[in-house]
């Protein structure tokens, strides 16, 4: 099985808590924080010059 990193892991805990327990208040902030962690990594990409002339 392969191993998953701390942050994904991180991230599923938080979703499967929100599913058991119906705090669907953390599914918003969940969201939010892996947009902004995805543009993060895109921003220190090389393809980060390419995705700034789309906007």
């Amino acid at each position: 099985m392969a191993r998953r990193s701390p942050t994904l892991r991180v991230a599923s805990d938080l979703a499967a808590f929100a599913l058991e327990h119906k705090k669907w208040w953390i599914v918003p902030i969940l969201v939010v924080s892996l947009l902004v962690l995805v543009l993060l990594v895109v921003a220190q990409t090389p393809v980060a010059p390419f995705v700034y002339t789309l906007f």
